[in-house]
């Protein structure tokens, strides 16, 4: 028994380690302006884990995963803390190597990934989208991977990655929206001095034709 929660925890902390370290390294790659390319990182670093090590500690490589299987009584409450400490472990680990492989140009204007809110959003709102995200994540585990009936389960991790892709919630500066799993939002301004640098390309090619035959 403890043989087997020691190979369960450690393939909880691969599994969560990858997901922070290509997770997060993807946001500070970016500079967190390339949402679709942070979204395909975290659905694919998280289908490739889930697939890897799934048959062994069922790829949680989430607390809130954790707390799902441990509510419904489908894991014990001992191996769930082991989880639970795998994974925060990795976690840490991840974001500390992170921080000492990547120069602080790319790490700091994005707070190495750390999730925040945009422009507008209140803590209460966060929390809501963040609720209903969670949600669709735990449900589709259990939908594939933890129900025995369930007729997808060897393709889990696909479907497991996907959602965790359609996650990622759309930028700020187009919508407004929350960015749960991504970085921190671009400084105040940010998109006010690109559409001013927009300006200034248009006003350098001088005024269209349309503009001409105006005036």
């Amino acid at each position: 028994m403890r043989s087997d929660a020691l190979q369960r925890g450690f393939a909880e902390f691969v599994g969560t380690f990858a997901l922070v370290f290509v997770g997060a390294g993807s946001i500070a790659a970016t500079g967190g302006q390339d949402l679709t390319a942070i979204a395909l990182a975290h659905g694919l670093v998280i289908g490739v884990m889930v697939s890897a090590v799934g048959h062994i500690s069922g790829g949680h490589f989430n607390p809130a995963v954790t707390l799902g299987f441990l509510v419904t009584r489908r894991i014990e409450a001992r191996l769930a803390a082991a989880y639970w400490f795998a994974q925060l472990t990795a976690a840490i680990l991840g974001a500390l190597l992170l921080r000492a492989v990547l120069p602080e140009r790319s790490a700091d204007p994005v707070n190495l990934g750390a999730p925040g809110l945009g422009a507008g959003v209140s803590a209460g709102q966060g929390l809501m989208i963040e609720i209903i995200l969670t949600f669709f994540l735990v449900w589709v585990i259990f939908a594939t991977a933890a129900d025995p009936r369930g007729s997808f389960r060897s393709i889990a991790g696909l479907a497991i990655g996907f959602t965790i892709s359609l996650d990622i919630p759309r930028n700020r500066c187009r919508s407004g929206r929350i960015r749960l799993r991504v970085p921190v939002p671009p400084p105040d301004g940010a998109c006010a001095g690109r559409a001013a640098r927009d300006r200034g390309r248009r006003a350098r090619r001088g005024p269209r034709r349309s503009e001409l035959d105006l005036v």
